[in-house]
């Protein structure tokens, strides 16, 4: 939380627009469960942030985690941040979803 919380703070000094723990409705088998998972920023209504502090780096799951939320809340990107690196470039990724074709 000490990570997300530091985060905001640099989003507000920004004066950008920002809602944290927004909750997402998840389909599963047709019903909707309304508050299934939550997304630890938005950021301008634009984009999904997803806060971590993982000493090995991003799994391939995280990633699948942050595309199942775009997909399941209408957004269309994301990022990944993971504040346990010497340098933070590093510890960002940035997920987009391709427009479907069918």
């Amino acid at each position: 939380f000490a990570y997300r919380a530091a985060l905001a703070s640099e989003v507000r000094g920004r004066e950008v627009f920002f809602r944290t723990d927004v909750a997402i409705a998840v389909t599963y088998k047709g019903q909707s469960i309304p508050t299934a998972a939550v997304l630890d920023m938005v950021v301008e209504d634009r984009f999904v942030v997803l806060v971590h502090a993982l000493p090995g780096g991003f799994e391939p799951v995280h990633k699948e985690r942050l595309t199942s939320y775009l997909r399941q809340s209408g957004y269309s990107s994301g990022f990944l941040i993971n504040f346990d690196v010497i340098d933070l470039r590093e510890g960002v990724k940035r997920i987009v979803l391709m427009p479907s074709t069918s």
